[in-house]
C-alpha cells in the first residue's frame, strides 16, 4: 500500500496523476475479471462421484422424471461456480485432479445447452465458457484454540503445505499437451512432458475460512500457529502473485466475523495481500451483498487493493436470530433455513474496489457438521450433496431463472 509520506509528497508536486499511477495500484486498475466467461464444468456430471456432489448430474436425472424438481435445479446447475481443491481429496498433491480439471477447461469434451452435448476437440461452447475461478482449501481446521495446526501449518521448505501450493502452481500454469484429447486416469499423475506451460488466466480463492479463524472472534491456533499460518498464507500468496495471469484473492471470512475493518487490514497484511489482487468475502457466510461491500470498500481503500464477494447463497441474508439453535451463532452459517440463491456472477458491482461477484460457495452442498458432529441438526454431517437444501436455496433465489448460456462477466 502506498505510504502516506508518499502521497503527501504526490499531491505537491507536477505530474501527479501520472506519479501517483506510477506509485500506487489506482481503486479502478483494469479488472482482470471483466468480460470472462466463467467455466462450467459438463464432465463432472458423468464422475462416479457426481451424485454426491454435482448439481448437473441432478438437473439430468429428473428431466423426464420431474420437472418441477429439475427445474430448480437447474437454477444451481446452469450457473458457473468456483472449483475447489479441499480437502483429503487433494491431498498430498492436487496434480491428478488439477491436471484433470484443467484439461477440460482447456478442451471441454462437453457442453451444450443440457450439458450433454459432446464436444469436437478445440471447440468453443458458448455454455461451457473458459475461465477458471478455483477456491483452494488444502490447510486443515479439524481443531481450534491452543492447537498447533498439525503437519500441514509448518514453515520448513519441505512441509506439506508448501508442497502442495507448489504442486498446485505447477499445473495450473501448463496445459495437457500429450497425444490425443486428454482421458483421466487414476494410478497417477501424467509426466510433466506430456503438458506444455501457458500463462494461464484464471481467478484463485485463497484458502477460504484460514485466515479468519485466526481472528479475535475465533481466536484459533496457539500463537506460533498463527505465526506460521500467515507465513504460509504468504507463501501462497507469493507463488500465485507472482503468475501474471493469475487474479489472486485472499479469503477474509466476512462482515460478521471481524470484529472490524481494521482487523480485517491487519490480517491480510501479515498473511501477504500485497503479493496478490485483493481478498474475498463471504465464501462461506450468508451476509447481505450490501454488508459487504460496505465493509469490503472501507478494508480495501485502506489496503489500495480490491475484492471479490461471494453471491452464492445470501439472496435473503444472514439467518435470523429467532431461529438460531440455542443461540449459536454457527445457526447463520450452518444450512440456515433462509438460504437463497444470491446474484448472478457479475463485475457489475457498484464499487471501484469490488471486482466481482463470484459464486465462491455451492449451493446444494450440506454445510452441516464437523469433525463428525452436528452443528446445526439439519442435513449430512459431510459437505455431500443434500437435495432439500438445493431445493429451498432455489426457491428462494432472487431471480427467476439463470442466465442460459451464462453472460460474460
Amino acid at each position: 500500500m502506498c505510504s502516506s509520506e508518499l502521497m503527501r509528497f504526490l499531491r505537491t508536486s507536477l505530474g501527479v496523476v501520472l506519479a501517483a499511477a506510477l506509485a500506487c495500484p489506482a481503486a479502478h486498475a483494469a479488472n482482470p475479471l471483466a468480460g470472462q466467461r466463467v467455466f462450467l464444468d459438463c464432465q463432472a456430471a458423468t464422475e462416479v462421484t457426481a451424485p454426491q456432489f454435482n448439481a448437473w448430474y441432478w438437473f439430468q436425472h429428473y428431466q423426464g422424471r420431474d420437472s418441477t424438481k429439475a427445474t430448480l435445479i437447474g437454477k444451481i446447475a446452469k450457473v458457473p461456480v468456483a472449483k475447489w481443491f479441499a480437502g483429503n481429496s487433494i491431498r498430498p498433491t492436487p496434480t491428478k485432479l488439477e491436471d484433470r480439471f484443467l484439461a477440460r477447461v482447456d478442451d471441454p469434451q462437453l457442453g451444450g445447452p443440457n450439458c450433454e452435448t459432446p464436444l469436437g476437440a478445440g471447440a468453443s461452447d458458448p455454455y461451457v465458457g473458459n475461465y477458471p475461478v478455483i477456491a483452494i482449501r488444502a490447510m486443515v481446521h479439524e481443531q481450534c484454540r491452543g492447537w498447533s495446526g498439525g503437519e500441514w501449518n509448518t514453515t520448513s521448505s519441505s512441509g506439506l503445505y508448501k508442497r502442495w501450493i507448489d504442486a498446485f502452481v505447477k499445473s495450473l500454469g501448463r496445459t495437457w499437451a500429450g497425444g490425443g484429447r486428454f482421458k483421466y486416469r487414476d494410478s497417477a499423475p501424467y509426466p510433466d512432458s506430456d503438458f506444455r506451460a501457458i500463462d494461464r488466466q484464471a481467478t484463485v480463492i485463497i484458502e477460504p475460512d484460514a485466515l479468519a479463524l485466526t481472528g479475535k472472534r475465533s481466536g484459533c491456533l496457539s500463537s506460533q500457529g498463527r505465526r506460521n499460518r500467515y507465513a504460509l498464507l504468504t507463501y501462497a500468496a507469493q507463488k500465485l502473485g507472482s503468475m501474471p495471469g493469475v487474479a489472486a484473492y485472499m479469503d477474509a471470512g466476512a462482515s460478521d466475523w471481524m470484529r472490524s475493518p481494521g482487523e480485517a487490514v491487519s490480517l491480510l497484511k501479515k498473511a501477504g495481500v500485497r503479493y496478490i489482487r485483493g481478498f474475498a468475502l463471504n465464501a462461506t457466510h450468508y451476509e447481505y451483498t450490501k454488508s459487504e461491500l460496505r465493509f469490503g470498500n472501507a478494508v480495501a481503500k485502506r489496503l489500495g487493493k480490491h475484492f471479490v464477494v461471494n453471491t452464492a447463497e445470501n439472496a435473503n441474508g444472514p439467518l435470523p436470530r429467532r431461529f438460531w439453535k440455542n443461540g449459536s451463532t454457527k445457526s447463520k452459517w450452518c444450512n440456515p433455513k433462509n438460504a437463497g440463491l444470491g446474484t448472478q456472477p457479475t463485475t457489475k458491482t457498484g464499487s471501484p474496489y469490488a471486482d466481482a461477484f463470484p459464486w465462491i460457495s455451492r449451493p446444494g452442498i450440506s454445510s452441516n457438521g464437523k469433525n463428525g458432529t452436528s452443528e446445526c441438526g439439519r442435513g449430512p454431517l459431510e459437505n455431500v450433496w443434500w437435495e432439500q437444501r438445493a431445493l429451498e436455496e432455489a426457491r428462494l433465489a432472487n431471480f427467476k431463472q439463470p442466465f442460459w448460456p451464462p453472460r460474460p462477466l
